[in-house]
């Protein structure tokens, strides 16, 4: 089993991106203006498990399906792919 925690905080944008140059990757075409907000956070989870059937996605003590897991699992499968890891993940946020 491979886990791994991050915090991160709010950003607020003051200036957005105008879209995608790779929507895939959800890689902005241009650069923005941003700040963090201090004293908030997410705490997000990750643990690859070999007993688990399919990936599972839970925020905020909830299981999250359809598209949310959806995205959640095609960003994984990039990272199982560049790690050669075949497990499926618990994503908790």
């Amino acid at each position: 089993m491979s886990t791994a925690t991050a915090i991160a905080n709010p950003n607020l944008a003051f200036i957005k991106y105008w879209g995608n140059r790779d929507n895939d990757l959800r890689l902005p075409s241009n650069g923005s203006i941003s700040m963090n907000l201090d004293g908030l956070f997410t705490r997000t989870t990750v643990s690859f498990q070999p007993s688990l059937p399919f990936d599972e996605l839970i925020i905020n003590g909830r299981e999250t399906t359809g598209r949310g897991l959806d995205r959640i699992s095609y960003i994984l499968d990039l990272v199982r792919e560049m790690a050669k890891i075949n497990f499926k993940a618990e994503v908790m946020s």
